[in-house]
């Protein structure tokens, strides 16, 4: 859960590997719904879930998961379930390319979506600072290249005012600019501020 000026995430005594898979074949629906099944059982019925995605830029399976989610979400009586675009920078995507991005574009049964929101960066009542890295700790990250404070912003959205639980559709896969994306990256730069994307960018 992430909460303005605080990040908490679960101790390693809790976390688990929730999977299965097939050394010669893909999974069958069947089998991914039971696994999303499982690594869902904690969000509680009523809760209000937000589920953050990748832009057209990365090539994933959200398309094949989120309409099990939603279906999973609808039987245990969810509250709501939006989605959040995590394009950092990118241009926003079209409606119609947003919800083939989550296969809600006729394909598959989504029976429950809300609001697909875009991350508009360039908006500063859109993001909530949540903290910022120091001089010092910029300086040993970089090598000595840098030493200027950052200051870290996040979409509003996920300020702990709104949902109960954030969903990550994610994939890692290589980067042209910095490593690999994927996983914390959806976070930042993908739902932050401006400041740490152009600095590590």
């Amino acid at each position: 859960m992430l909460k303005e000026g605080n990040l908490t995430t679960p101790s390693a005594q809790s976390s688990k590997v929730i999977g299965g898979g097939h050394a010669n074949a893909n999974l069958s629906a069947a089998e991914l719904r039971d696994i999303l099944s499982q690594a869902l059982s904690t969000v509680a019925p009523g809760a209000s879930v937000i589920a953050i995605v990748a832009d057209r830029t990365r090539d994933d399976n959200t398309d094949v998961l989120f309409p099990l989610v939603s279906q999973i979400m609808a039987d245990r009586g969810l509250a709501k379930l939006d989605v959040l675009i995590a394009q950092g920078t990118h241009p926003p995507m079209s409606e119609a390319d947003k919800r083939a991005k989550i296969g809600a574009d006729g394909r598959n049964e989504t029976p429950f979506v809300g609001h697909i929101f875009d991350h508009e960066w360039t908006d500063s009542r859109q993001l909530a600072t949540i903290g910022a890295l120091r001089g010092d700790f910029v300086c040993q990250l970089s090598g000595g290249l840098l030493n200027t404070p950052i200051e870290v912003k996040i979409n509003r959205l996920l300020g702990g005012r709104f949902y109960d639980t954030v969903l990550l559709f994610s994939t890692t896969m290589p980067h042209e600019v910095a490593g690999f994306s994927g996983g914390a990256k959806y976070f930042f730069p993908g739902i932050s501020g401006p400041e740490l994307t152009h600095l590590t960018h």
